[in-house]
């Protein structure tokens, strides 16, 4: 890391020793190729899929969020240099650190859920492949596959009639991921009371076999208590009729007054083989009323 440091300096300084540095347009993207834990790398853990991104002279300085990753590298520095990135080119990620980014302040009447369709990055077929789902917390093995991979989900198996590309897969073992959802934008209207919550998501799974989802909510107060939890599935085999396909089901209550956060979390559950645990369009919805 030292060493690391010492070069970067170098160079830093010879960019600063331009002559015509003052009207010259700079940008230093730092990054690795992979993380790790002692002397080895390659398990699917945080300490290995985590690297620093770090993008000097980036037009909006701060946190990028959702979190970054390593491909949005390429369509960053390409933006920089003032080079469109054309959709045949097939490049993954997106160029980042344009504009001042963090969560959308929460609303009444809106899905509260940040990237639950799993359309914000790539589908892969299902495989090894463990992508980084955004805006999630994604520990495990659960990943976006793509609709129409022959013995898994068709874009003609039941589900959303208004389907995107991807949907969320288990991938390859027991797995879950969540979200946490600040509240603080419509604190007032919750303290109030009168607010309830929709819970709804299609899960679902693949023929006989048992590999299930569930979705669970979570909600607490600012001291990280829990006031209320509730759910929809896991749905087994036997729910879906034997039936390859994501079915709608839903959670319906009310919001505890004292709420701060609310916490969504996949949950999916193997039975056998690859984790054949589905899910698509995840929403959660606050509203005034009475359940």
């Amino acid at each position: 890391m030292n060493q690391s440091d010492a070069w970067l300096g170098m160079m830093m300084d010879a960019i600063f020793a331009r002559t015509n540095y003052a009207e010259e347009d700079w940008m230093v993207i730092i990054s690795s190729d992979h993380a790790g834990s002692g002397y080895g790398h390659g398990s699917n853990i945080p300490e290995h899929r985590e690297v620093p991104l770090i993008i000097w002279g980036a037009d909006s300085p701060g946190t990028i969020w959702p979190a970054p990753d390593a491909v949005d590298i390429v369509p960053t520095a390409l933006h920089h240099m003032g080079v469109e990135v054309r959709p045949e080119w097939g490049l993954d990620g997106r160029a980042v650190g344009l504009e001042p980014t963090g969560p959308p302040d929460a609303e009444l009447g809106v899905n509260l859920v940040f990237n639950g369709d799993a359309e914000l990055e790539r589908g892969y077929w299902p495989s090894g492949q463990d992508a980084s789902i955004p805006g999630w917390t994604d520990n495990g093995t659960l990943t976006t596959w793509e609709y129409g991979a022959p013995t898994y989900m068709l874009m003609d198996d039941p589900g959303p009639s208004d389907r995107g590309l991807n949907y969320f897969g288990g991938g390859t073992s027991a797995s879950s991921m969540y979200q946490d959802i600040d509240l603080s934008a419509i604190q007032s209207d919750i303290q109030n009371g009168n607010i309830t919550y929709s819970l709804t998501a299609f899960i679902g799974g693949y023929s006989t076999q048992d590999d299930r989802m569930e979705v669970l909510i979570e909600f607490f107060d600012s001291s990280g208590n829990l006031l209320h939890s509730g759910g929809i599935g896991p749905l087994y085999a036997d729910d879906r009729n034997n039936t390859t396909g994501i079915f709608l089901r839903a959670d319906i209550g009310e919001v505890p007054q004292s709420t701060a956060y609310v916490r969504v979390t996949l949950n999916a559950y193997l039975s056998y083989g690859m984790n054949d645990a589905y899910a698509d369009d995840v929403s959660l919805v606050l509203e005034r009323g009475t359940v």
